[in-house]
């Protein structure tokens, strides 16, 4: 992974994914930072590294509209109760393309 022609942020991103070395909210709970690590996005299931690549309701219609593999950052949904719609992430991260 490290010899891929990819930019750095790129690379250590891919890094932090296959290692699980995210700061998800299962794996913060595991640290007994927070209390809850229920998906605030889908509210379907534990927010952990595989929920948020490969099965979250609401990170396949992001990635279905946009076409690419993208996560958008969930701290807002989190944090401060701010819930996007499909729409609004697909608009804000085509703002930066």
């Amino acid at each position: 992974m490290w010899n891929l022609k990819l930019p750095s942020k790129i690379r250590i991103g891919m890094w932090k994914i296959t290692n699980e070395f995210m700061p998800t909210l299962h794996n913060l709970r595991k640290k007994r930072l927070v209390v809850d690590d229920l998906c605030p996005m889908c509210k379907v299931e534990k927010e952990s590294v595989a929920h948020l690549v490969w099965d979250c309701a609401f990170t396949r219609m992001v990635l279905q509209e946009l076409g690419v593999a993208l996560w958008f950052n969930q701290n807002r949904a989190y944090h401060e109760g701010l819930k996007d719609t499909v729409q609004e992430v697909v608009s804000f991260i085509d703002a930066y393309r």
